[in-house]
């Protein structure tokens, strides 16, 4: 009996250990949750932000102000987890990711007093909101790095890839907007969409070697199911004017089904 003390003792401890490092696991991923919902819908509030800078009809704001509110509603939930986190050694990094991207929230206010002014164009508009969700990818990049656990680190590094391909798109199709609103696509534009293009199919293609089997086949059905409708195109010729009253559907993730063709088209649902 007195031999087996020690080694009950620190098989004891191994199991206390295993569950604080579940329960660690299960706060990072209800953190990670409530970020990805902050996360959708700033890219909402961010394209009809943009439409509403390019289009200037007043008619947008009460739709915009919803957006605005949904948002701050995700902001109260993810201000109020880290309200209740406490802090542990060993995570500077996740800290200073969150204090950088609370910084950016606080200039949010400012950022939407802007726009509803129309006191900002619509392409610094959209840096300014991509600065912001590039910080909370931040926060969930350092949240995921921050986990002890394989499997779940596998699937977080899955989810943060897929966050970081929605918010590529994201960004192509605000830029889309800005293009239509001109009613052409220059050469700067298009090298742009082209370079974001690129970088969501890296984005996408680590997101599909980590992710579960499960959800690759249903993001491959998904994909060609958007193919299969019809994507259209997303630029042509350089200052090639657009009809000012075509909207078609713009494609997300355009770069994965989109052939070219010759009039880039407004999204239905900018973001």
């Amino acid at each position: 009996m007195t031999r087996a003390g020690p080694a009950l003792r620190f098989l004891a401890a191994a199991r206390q250990s295993e569950l604080l490092a579940l329960e660690q696991l299960a706060r990072i991923s209800d953190f990670v949750a409530l970020l990805s919902e902050l996360v959708h819908a700033l890219q909402k509030e961010r394209g009809y932000s943009n439409l509403y800078l390019c289009l200037r009809q007043d008619t947008l704001l009460t739709h915009l102000g919803g957006l605005c509110d949904a948002a701050d509603e995700c902001e109260r939930a993810v201000r109020g987890f880290l309200d209740g986190m406490e802090q542990e050694g060993g995570k500077a990094r996740l800290y200073d990711a969150i204090a950088y991207a609370l910084y950016r929230l606080d200039e949010l206010p400012d950022l939407r007093w802007r726009v509803r002014r129309q006191r900002i164009d619509a392409e610094a508009a959209s840096a300014a909101y991509t600065r912001l969700i590039s910080s909370l990818l931040a926060v969930v990049f350092e949240a995921a790095d921050a986990s002890l656990d394989a499997g779940i680190t596998r699937l977080l590094v899955a989810l943060l890839n897929f966050m970081q391909g929605k918010e590529l798109a994201g960004q192509e199709r605000a830029l889309g907007v800005t293009g239509y609103a001109a009613g052409y696509f220059d050469e700067a534009r298009q090298a742009r969409l082209d370079g974001l293009v690129g970088d969501q199919q890296r984005s996408f293609d680590t997101f599909e070697r980590h992710a579960p089997s499960g959800i690759q086949r249903a993001w491959r059905q998904a994909r060609r199911r958007r193919c299969r409708r019809g994507a259209h195109a997303r630029h042509g010729p350089p200052h090639r004017r657009t009809p000012s009253r075509r909207s078609p559907r713009w494609a997300p993730y355009g770069s994965t089904c989109a052939p070219r063709a010759s009039t880039p088209c407004a999204p239905s649902h900018p973001g």
